[in-house]
């Protein structure tokens, strides 16, 4: 940059710098390449620096040098994956973003956009999921991405091995999350912002979806927080009162009953939170009470206990899995227990009065009564009639409600699950004319379906389907 007079009042720019102002307006971060595998976001990470009053660098008057303090600021999100494989059986390989963007802008900085409106989303290439406490807990700096506008839809992309046991194989999943934020039961979609963090808590998986809650701070622990391990929470041997069973020292199975309860001793020197995390369950559904006192301070330290039990506030009919967190404001770690209802098979029953239709023809027999394979058959005839309607109604009954999975197309229920109360009839329609309906009788074994506890999926009924013909 050339000026006519520095220092003068008449100064003037002659010859423009390089590069010029309009040069700075077209400057840009290093734009991903989605097919490019490599082409992934890593630190170090690209920063920008505000400075609010005005600084006239063509006036020389008062020295060649000028001292300015600068914020520097991210301009990138950054993603912190909360999983313990242990208890959500998910084993997490990659993570990548749909919908994203390309880069952004320096001045200002906002999401770059392709002359070419279907380019300028691109879903960005894995990476791979890895640290010192990836599928361990708190994995942070798992993902980084640019910004990502409301109006983008974007969505994160976790993918992995699941297995339920350790005898099964593991199969290989891929799931979406998309970037909401749900508080209380209410909430919507969120904006992905520059320098600020997001935290995905795996919350429960399963082969086909994926459970999370998403949290999101503002980005300013950088160089300013001094990590000290000693601030973590130390956890000691749950206690069971009443008849709560305690398995590994992280799972608690609580008794229904509002008088059964769990302790957990725990210490930290400095302040705790706890909080009761559901998973998938309308946000209605807190069965759980957690109460957390201070009984002992010592040298810094202080002894605390985290009492857990049923919410006697509560009345409805859900119970589904908890997770209790337990953290140290001073920490960054966290503690995880899993809580679990008693909840039992779900009983069922032909339907009092007259539960078939035609009257005595459809049936309903209980079958193996082990406790780890429990068995029914439901026996359905078909009606030489096209005009006749044949359908069986069960009542189930189960604490923690219940589902049908599984169905065949020809044979119909009035409703997929209930929970309005313990005890609930379903009424089960055969649909001659439907897809995959036998053809050949009797058809033994024609079909099977589960009826589930709608609050423990692994608490269920086996039920094979028989089909006869009307004489």
């Amino acid at each position: 940059m050339v000026q006519s007079s520095p220092g003068a009042s008449y100064n003037v720019v002659t010859t423009a710098g390089v590069p010029t102002e309009t040069d700075f307006l077209t400057f840009t971060t290093p734009l991903l390449d989605p097919d490019e595998a490599t082409d992934v976001l890593l630190t170090p990470l690209p920063m920008v620096g505000s400075y609010s009053p005005a600084l006239d660098l063509r006036d020389i008057s008062m020295g060649s040098r000028t001292r300015i303090n600068m914020t520097l600021s991210r301009i990138v999100s950054r993603f912190d994956i909360i999983n313990d494989e242990k208890l959500s059986h998910l084993t997490i390989t990659g993570v990548s973003m749909g919908h994203g963007r390309k880069g952004v802008t320096f001045f200002p900085v906002v999401p770059v956009e392709d002359p070419d409106p279907t380019k300028t989303l691109i879903t960005y290439p894995d990476r791979d999921f890895n640290g010192a406490n990836a599928n361990k807990g708190t994995q942070t700096g798992a993902f980084y991405s640019y910004p990502s506008p409301v109006a983008d839809n974007g969505y994160l992309i976790i993918k992995g091995k699941y297995a339920l046991n350790q005898t099964d194989a593991p199969q290989e999943v891929s799931y979406v999350v998309e970037f909401e934020q749900s508080v209380a039961g209410t909430g919507g979609y969120i904006e992905v912002k520059p320098n600020h963090r997001y935290t995905v808590r795996i919350t429960d998986a399963d082969a086909f979806k994926l459970d999370v809650n998403i949290t999101v701070t503002d980005w300013t622990d950088g160089g300013e927080f001094e990590y000290q391990p000693e601030n973590e929470v130390s956890i000691g041997t749950l206690a069971a009162a009443g008849s709560t069973a305690i398995e590994n020292n992280n799972t608690a199975t609580v008794s229904l009953a509002e008088t059964d309860y769990f302790s957990i001793p725990f210490t930290s020197n400095s302040e705790v939170e706890c909080s009761i995390v559901y998973t998938s369950s309308p946000a209605s559904a807190e069965w759980l009470k957690a109460e957390v006192t201070a009984v002992t301070t010592r040298a810094g330290s202080v002894s605390y206990t985290c009492k857990v039990s049923k919410n006697t506030e509560y009345t409805g009919n859900l119970f589904p899995k908890a997770i209790i967190l337990l953290r140290s404001k001073a920490g960054r770690e966290e503690s995880q227990i899993v809580v679990k209802g008693a909840l039992g098979v779900p009983a069922i029953v032909a339907a009092t009065g007259t539960p078939s239709a035609p009257a005595g023809v459809n049936t309903y027999m209980p079958g193996t009564e082990t406790p780890d394979v429990i068995t029914g058959t439901l026996s359905m005839q078909k009606q030489a009639s096209a005009g006749t309607t044949s359908s069986m109604q069960l009542t189930v009954t189960a604490k923690g409600g219940s589902r049908i999975v599984g169905l065949p197309a020809w044979l119909k229920a009035d409703k997929a699950e209930d929970y309005a109360t313990e005890a609930v009839t379903y009424k089960f329609t055969l649909d001659q004319n439907a897809e995959g309906f036998p053809n050949a009788f009797p058809a033994t074994a024609a079909a099977t379906f589960e009826i589930q506890n709608l609050s423990d999926a692994t608490k269920k009924v086996t039920v094979t389907v028989n089909v006869t013909e009307a004489p």
